[in-house]
């Protein structure tokens, strides 16, 4: 079966095509179907596993460490309180981790956007309020924009703003990494939950009793009943303790059944899907403390795979996010995320740097300051600079 397909099964959509001025409505249900329905996982269900959980903890996690910024012909400017704090009821960190999750955990993420009273048309938004994915419903409408259905009304995009992980041409909904990748996350279910009841709900036995002589059904039972200490009537023999020495006739050989612990926790198939489900969600190995085979983490490979993540894999949601505010703000004001906070380098790095851009000229002390989150020199502080001398760089040659 092809991603789409599943995708559509996921979504349980429906078309109804109806003919009304034209127009053909696509409706797609909200409905998901439940994992012993049609052997589909639900969002909430993969989350049980600690690979999922980590995978998306990670992305929000880093979300929240990112900051806005808003730009005007490439120029920083003053950061309006609509950017600084979309949504009143939360921060901003919460907002950019709500929307993170929605987008890997569903595909889609909704926003609510809430104007300000102005005769004669719309006025500016002042609120922009995240939605549970799972309470909208898109309306396609051939060569018009999409509509939303929310808490009884039907909304345009001056109300609601739509955000999809993967855009799919010809769905209305977005595809996460846990709706396309759906049978693989169930496979790691299964494995988990079989490893997890072997003890309780595996047929294998303890032990084995064996022997080259002819035995009947009953003799049989009687051997296994005096093996555990039991009655014909399965009552506990008077005495009788399993610790204790046992004797063996006919012949009779007890051999354990004995399993490795790394046999019985499945650790090979669980490595296999930790780094499965790694790459799904676009985790370097290194942030999702799993280690590939035939590679080695260095210093300078986590600091590359962390910069990969970044552009490659966060960048997605982040540059959705962007776009979704940009079309908030007034026309020619661009939002931009900055992630200089997750890319930024150690201490010795950064100072090199530093030092290499003040003596190049092309930065100055106060920028500098700023990028390391101090606020300008004061004047008193300037003199004091003023009078430490300075090494004077030596030229070579001999004496």
């Amino acid at each position: 079966m092809s991603i789409w397909s599943s995708f559509l099964r996921w979504s349980g959509a429906t078309f109804a095509a109806t003919a009304k001025d034209t127009q053909q409505q696509v409706e797609s249900s909200l409905t998901i179907p439940t994992r012993e329905a049609r052997g589909y996982i639900s969002a909430d269900t993969a989350l049980t596993l600690g690979s999922v959980y980590r995978a998306v903890d990670i992305h929000a996690t880093s979300a929240r460490q990112v900051r806005l910024q808003v730009e005007r012909g490439g120029i920083v400017i003053p950061t309006p309180p609509l950017i600084e704090e979309p949504c009143q009821g939360m921060s901003l960190g919460d907002f950019m981790e709500y929307t993170t999750v929605s987008l890997y955990t569903t595909g889609d993420a909704f926003w609510e956007t809430v104007r300000a009273p102005q005769a004669g048309g719309l006025g500016p938004v002042v609120d922009v309020r995240p939605i549970h994915p799972h309470e909208v419903r898109v309306i396609q409408h051939r060569g018009k924009p999409d509509t939303y259905t929310w808490r009884g009304g039907e909304y345009d995009h001056t109300r609601i703003r739509h955000l999809k992980r993967l855009r799919v041409p010809g769905h209305a909904h977005g595809l996460g990494p846990i709706q396309a990748a759906n049978v693989e996350f169930s496979g790691a279910l299964d494995a988990r939950d079989y490893g997890a009841s072997w003890f309780t709900e595996s047929a294998t036995p303890e032990g084995i009793l064996t022997t080259e002589q002819q035995i009947d059904g009953p003799l049989a039972q009687t051997y296994k009943d005096h093996w555990f200490g039991e009655t014909a009537d399965g009552e506990p023999i008077e005495g009788h303790d399993p610790r204790r020495l046992k004797v063996l006739g006919s012949g009779l050989k007890y051999q354990p059944i004995l399993l490795k612990p790394a046999d019985v926790q499945f650790l090979e198939s669980q490595s296999f899907t930790t780094t499965q489900i790694a790459r799904i969600m676009g985790i370097p190995p290194a942030l999702f403390l799993a280690a590939v085979e035939g590679t080695s983490d260095t210093y300078s490979n986590i600091e590359q795979d962390l910069t990969i993540y970044v552009r490659f894999s966060l960048m997605k949601v982040l540059s959705e996010i962007e776009d979704a505010l940009t079309k908030l703000t007034p026309r020619g004001q661009k939002v931009r995320c900055n992630v200089e906070s997750l890319l930024r380098a150690d201490t010795k790095t950064r100072y090199e740097s530093h030092r290499s851009a003040l003596d190049g000229g092309w930065k100055t002390p106060d920028e500098v300051r700023a990028h390391e989150g101090l606020p300008p020199l004061t004047e008193e502080q300037r003199a004091q600079l003023e009078r430490i001398p300075r090494p004077v760089p030596t030229t070579g040659g001999t004496k």
